[in-house]
């Protein structure tokens, strides 16, 4: 566990969504009632009510499940490996491990235009990202 802030309290988690119940002097981009996602350490967390920086939050449109918004942080995570690496449309993305973040980088660089190699030891999420990435 990495160690978030100076005091001695350990919280867990750093990607979220929720309903936006005040706002700040100056920020103009959020209202009261908008759904949003939020994702960073130390200020987002498994809470019940969070103070976030605007910079760490984003609109969440009526389309997408508050539950599916609270996955935006891990997959910033697994776009932001893919960028490390570099790759470019029809290169190979080879992704050894298929828990979360392997199957969201094996998504996101199969609908990139990556060629995906997806390896994982047990063969039980091998299907999961077949069927969702097609890989």
């Amino acid at each position: 566990m990495t160690k978030t802030s100076d005091d001695d309290i350990v919280r867990l988690g750093y990607s979220a969504s929720g309903i936006v119940d005040a706002v700040g002097e100056g920020v103009e981009n959020f209202q009261i009632g908008d759904r949003v996602a939020v994702y960073g350490a130390p200020y987002v967390g498994h809470r019940s009510q969070l103070l976030v920086p605007k910079t760490l939050a984003v609109k969440v449109p009526d389309k997408v499940s508050m539950t599916d918004a609270s996955l935006a942080g891990l997959g910033a995570i697994a776009i932001h490996g893919l960028r490390q690496g570099e790759l470019q449309f029809g290169e190979i993305c080879v992704v050894v491990g298929l828990g979360i973040y392997g199957q969201l980088i094996a998504q996101i660089a199969h609908n990139a235009g990556m060629v995906v190699l997806a390896l994982n030891r047990s063969k039980h999420r091998v299907p999961n990202c077949r069927m969702m990435s097609r890989v």
